[in-house]
């Protein structure tokens, strides 16, 4: 059987299935399409969806007893819609440092960008054993993106180190992270009001909150269920189908 990551002729009679990464507004989609969350599956059209997982053993055990002050960022940061420059100015305003991962402080990809404030460090692209350890002593993570979020593999990240996530409430976010995980909300200062209560949060949880429900493992299981039902001869979809327009990138609400 075949499992495309990067497209599926929507007419395709065999055995096959899809998985969309991304937001298609638009697209006309394979009957076996299997979408990242509830959220990212509802809005192209769709039904079946398997979470993202991560392989625990990349990284190295976390240790909950030796948080930092700093605060992390772990997204491109040249795209817009992930909202580098408010999640600066969020840690900032909590009076603790933001690590940056996935961005220089000059960009010219994508328009050009340069931050000027020194309270930001910028770690540029980093390979995961940089990322581990910077996620390793930060005390959370923000994640303002102002777009409907498929998944958020960067919230997971975060999990799995313990750190609460303080993100907008935006595509599949509210699904990942409970309320015992992190604070969400499309206001900068009711973020940085959470940021300033840190200790309400409890880093064993989170993480155990990770094992549970995104290892590969748990991946891989939910896959090998969907294969099953293909290789059965069912389909994930009655038919092919197409995506609203409006499931692509759109800039969201953000209130300072």
């Amino acid at each position: 059987m075949l499992h495309s990551h990067m497209g599926l002729d929507p007419e395709f009679d065999g055995k096959a299935c899809q998985t969309v990464h991304g937001n298609a507004g638009g697209t006309h989609f394979h009957r076996n399409s299997i979408f990242i969350s509830t959220n990212h599956a509802l809005r192209h059209g769709g039904m079946t969806f398997v979470h993202n997982g991560l392989d625990p053993s990349v990284y190295p055990e976390p240790d909950f007893s030796s948080r930092g002050r700093s605060v992390a960022f772990l997204a491109k940061a040249a795209w817009k819609v992930k909202n580098v420059r408010r999640a600066i100015r969020i840690a900032r305003r909590a009076g603790r440092p933001l690590e940056v991962l996935g961005g220089h402080r000059l960009n010219l990809k994508m328009g050009f960008r340069l931050t000027l404030d020194a309270n930001a460090r910028f770690h540029g692209m980093v390979d995961d054993a940089k990322k581990a350890a910077v996620l390793g002593r930060s005390a959370g993570l923000l994640f303002p993106v102002r777009w409907h979020e498929p998944f958020g593999l960067a919230i997971i990240e975060g999990m799995y180190f313990g750190l609460p996530i303080f993100a907008t409430p935006y595509g599949a976010i509210p699904e990942i992270v409970p309320e015992f995980a992190g604070c969400l909300s499309d206001s900068g200062e009711a973020l940085v009001e959470a940021i300033g209560d840190l200790d309400r949060y409890d880093g064993p949880a989170i993480h155990q909150h990770f094992r549970e429900n995104f290892t590969a493992d748990v991946m891989a299981r939910r896959y090998l269920g969907l294969y099953e039902r293909i290789e059965a001869g069912e389909s994930l979809h009655a038919a092919g189908f197409t995506a609203r327009a409006s499931a692509g990138k759109v800039i969201l609400p953000w209130n300072e």
